[in-house]
């Protein structure tokens, strides 16, 4: 099945995101162009990090986890491969709380 682009349809489109395997829970409205969508910046990353870079962050981050890798482990390694610099930083400060909880447990 090919994924349709992005320029053809919106993230918002429920039966787009039913083309691709998703089932929304909700579809929200379009918003204007040139509107800011205030919702995709509602999360702890800066609205300096652009979307498509937070897209593939978080596409990337589940993929990790979906393969078995501990939740540590998957932040460990966007630590490292993260294109975007406040990104690979958004993922080492919780890599290395996860190594050092990791330390102190017996075994």
């Amino acid at each position: 099945m090919q994924i349709p682009s992005p320029e053809t349809h919106s993230s918002h489109d429920s039966a787009t995101l039913r083309q691709v395997g998703n089932t929304p829970l909700a579809a929200l409205p379009k918003q204007p162009p040139g509107a800011t969508d205030q919702r995709a910046d509602a999360g702890h990353t800066s609205p300096s990090v652009p979307l498509k870079q937070r897209a593939l962050f978080f596409r990337q981050f589940a993929t990790c986890v979906k393969s078995g890798l501990t939740l540590g482990a998957a932040l460990e390694h966007l630590s490292e491969a993260a294109t975007h610099p406040e990104l690979r930083e958004a993922a080492r400060k919780p890599a290395s709380a996860w190594r050092a909880a990791a330390s102190c447990q017996p075994g």
